[in-house]
């Protein structure tokens, strides 16, 4: 007992040294969290010299051929870090060029820094990164013509397009296709397209999306984002360089805490994207910090407990249950801040959890996966938070661009689940997919709905939007739902899920009376909120099963 005591009490002494050291490192501003090494490196470096892209718009171009003024993300980007070294004087020089002269110039030190560039295992054996200041999405340009493709192995055997020297060509590689078009920039890309629709071109998804609509070939091509990891952005100094990277990185934290990137996201992109600093938000960071307080008297006590195994078998499965109750309110908490935004969404991610963990009870689903439905569908709308709130909350119907930006909350939820890793990660799948359709025509990938827990959490998500208030009509009468329910079986909806929610109907009224399960659910939903207990230990949903 005295040993367990002492390693827990290192646990802790470690646990604490960690958060110092945190503090300092992410929570202290720049540049007064600069060190001694990298302060000396400034006073002998003042000039930083950055080099970009000059033909990879959104993210770095020029407005003429002579390239006599620097635009685009990372242009306005450096702007504000110039305006930081500039306490420290520190110039900033930024020069655009095309993508294998900025190369050259970085791996020959006539210049210090690549404004943006993707991190890849080849790269990392000449480059040292910063940590990545955003996540993008590749996508494939194809011809309407062509059957639509979702991924590198639909794609293998066609004409493919990779821009020399872009990450690109070696994510191609890396998937076993080594037959490809090479072109020199993005710009002989669009030509090629133009000429030849039967080529494909591979690119950043915010590239390709701009270069389309510049030229104006938006009704001839789609834009299809890959189903892949995204890959980090970042910048890149000379492998010998980490004390600038490390410069670099802590001032593009500052930024990230001003808000600055979510500016140049929402000016740029139009949404926000991933990005995966240390320096979190007051919210994110709040709730990081109550789940590691919980963890750690979860681990603290189950240590004390230990020798006592035997006897203490009822207080540690106690301890057990508190800590899944705590998890599964932190969810509802991430839920209820999603679905405040907006007034006629008001509590609908835990109408949904209602909802789903109620049929996946009557349909005798494991407990392991009731759990995971019950948590997944408390996030499933997690992604809107990159939303912006003029498209988000418009009281009118959105237009075609403003439903593109809305069909990408799924895969900025996953990727957010993803991220944050541990269990919650495990949820990432159902909440990517659950606007995908049986039939293969939803988004955001169009694939084909056959995971029966999403499958759930997507029919309950389209029951309560078709049963609730929204800005541009009334809630549908339940006549209707029904008969809309019964439409689109095998289409929208997963057949045996449709069969089981019509069979719990009659199971528990006798008859297909949804009012009776839409009330039943809401005095569910109300209990649930006043004796603030995780939803999947509600008595009445676990006892629907015949």
């Amino acid at each position: 007992m005295k040993k367990t005591i002492i390693y827990s009490s290192l646990s802790y002494l470690v646990v604490i040294s960690i958060i110092a050291i945190s503090f300092y490192q992410y929570f202290i501003p720049f540049p007064y969290n600069l060190t001694l090494r990298e302060r000396k490196y400034l006073e002998e470096h003042p000039v930083i010299r950055f080099t970009g892209d000059c033909n990879f718009p959104p993210f770095s171009y020029a407005d003429s051929p002579d390239r006599s003024r620097s635009m685009g993300y990372e242009q306005e980007l450096l702007k504000f870090l110039e305006l930081k070294f500039s306490k420290l004087n520190v110039d900033v020089v930024i020069r655009q060029m095309h993508w294998q002269d900025a190369v050259k110039a970085l791996r020959s030190k006539q210049s210090d820094v690549i404004s943006g560039i993707i991190i890849t295992e080849n790269r990392k054996k000449y480059y040292t990164f910063t940590e990545p200041y955003m996540q993008v999405s590749y996508s494939m340009v194809q011809s309407k013509k062509i059957k639509k493709l979702h991924s590198l192995e639909d794609a293998a055997g066609y004409n493919i397009i990779a821009v020399k020297d872009y990450s690109t060509e070696e994510l191609l590689k890396s998937n076993g296709i080594n037959s490809y078009h090479v072109v020199s920039d993005i710009a002989q890309a669009v030509e090629l397209l133009k000429k030849d629709d039967s080529y494909i071109w591979l690119e950043l998804q915010p590239t390709a999306v701009y270069m389309i609509h510049k030229y104006g070939m938006a009704d001839r091509f789609n834009v299809t984002t890959l189903d892949i990891p995204q890959p980090a952005y970042a910048m890149a100094c000379s492998r010998d360089n980490e004390v600038l990277a490390g410069i670099l990185t802590k001032a593009l934290r500052s930024l990230d805490s001003e808000n600055i990137f979510h500016y140049l996201d929402n000016k740029y992109f139009g949404v926000s994207l991933q990005r995966n600093f240390h320096q979190l938000n007051t919210v994110i960071g709040s709730l990081l910090f109550i789940l590691s307080t919980i963890a750690y008297v979860a681990f603290l006590n189950s240590a004390l407990l230990k020798n006592k195994v035997d006897k203490k078998t009822k207080q540690i499965r106690l301890l057990y249950s508190q800590l899944q109750n705590s998890f599964n309110n932190t969810l509802s908490l991430a839920a209820s801040a999603v679905d405040a935004r907006d007034s006629y969404t008001s509590s609908h991610s835990q109408k949904v959890a209602v909802y789903s963990t109620v049929l996946a009870s009557y349909m005798n689903l494991d407990s392991d996966t009731i759990t995971k439905i019950f948590q997944a569908s408390l996030l499933h709308d997690i992604g809107k938070i990159a939303v912006p709130d003029e498209i988000l909350l418009k009281p009118g119907r959105l237009t075609d661009d403003e439903y593109e930006v809305i069909k990408q909350h799924p895969l900025i939820g996953a990727d957010m689940l993803r991220t944050a890793g541990g269990p919650i990660a495990k949820l990432a799948a159902c909440v990517q997919n659950h606007h995908e359709r049986y039939d293969g025509k939803g988004y955001p990938n169009g694939i084909q709905q056959r995971d029966i827990a999403t499958a759930i959490i997507s029919f309950s998500d389209a029951l309560d939007a078709m049963a609730s208030n929204r800005p541009y009509r009334k809630a549908i009468s339940s006549s209707e739902i029904l008969k809309e329910i019964k439409a689109q079986k095998g289409r929208q909806f997963h057949p045996t899920v449709v069969d089981s929610f019509i069979d719990l109907l009659l199971y528990r009224y006798g008859e297909i009376n949804l009012d009776k399960f839409l009330q039943e659910a809401e005095d569910i939903f109300n209990s649930y909120q006043r004796n603030d207990l995780p939803l999947i230990h509600n008595k009445k949903i676990m006892s629907t099963a015949p």
